[in-house]
């Protein structure tokens, strides 16, 4: 007897869990909308949606990313690494990340034309830390070209620069200097 309970009690379940379901839509002002009404909504979605996606995009691919890689030598006088020339003031982010064979008084600078330099000391690193730990520093740069330099007395560097969320258009030049 409790076996038919049960089976009888499970298709009943299913019964009651399966039944079916009547949807009415309704637009924002409590009406109800007709399949064509339904479909136009869906549709403006999907395209609002879409448009969201392409914005995101294009939005995504209008700044880069720039640098350059390092491995000298250095000395107590600046040595030029990177240069960049821009049409107008950027607000961007300096990342990098390095190894100094964990010496100290390492400098990496930079000036743009005939201005006074804005320099951060690095602290020592080992080489476990190049390519492993990234230090980030939000700078301004303004128009026109500056150079990127390091400096140390007698200290071997490596060094991976990037400076990202460069605006495309704003961007006029950028190399590496070689040494």
């Amino acid at each position: 007897m409790r076996k038919y309970a049960m089976i009888l009690l499970i298709a009943g379940s299913i019964l009651f869990t399966s039944g079916c379901v009547y949807s009415h839509n309704y637009d924002e002002n409590g009406n109800e909308m007709t399949e064509d009404e339904v479909n136009e909504a869906i549709d403006d979605i999907k395209e609002n949606v879409k448009n969201d996606i392409d914005n995101a995009l294009s939005s995504e691919t209008s700044s880069t990313v720039i640098g350059t890689t390092i491995d000298l030598d250095l000395t107590t006088e600046n040595t030029d690494i990177y240069s960049i020339q821009l049409a107008d003031n950027t607000e961007t982010t300096l990342r990098y990340s390095y190894s100094t064979d964990d010496a100290d008084n390492v400098i990496l600078g930079y000036h743009v034309e005939d201005n006074a330099p804005t320099e951060l000391e690095l602290s020592p690193a080992t080489e476990e830390a190049y390519d492993a730990i990234w230090e980030e520093t939000p700078i301004t740069l303004q128009s026109g070209e500056t150079t990127f330099y390091l400096r140390g007395e007698d200290v071997h560097c490596r060094m991976i620069l990037q400076i990202e969320n460069i605006e495309e258009d704003n961007l006029v030049n950028a190399q590496e200097i070689t040494q």
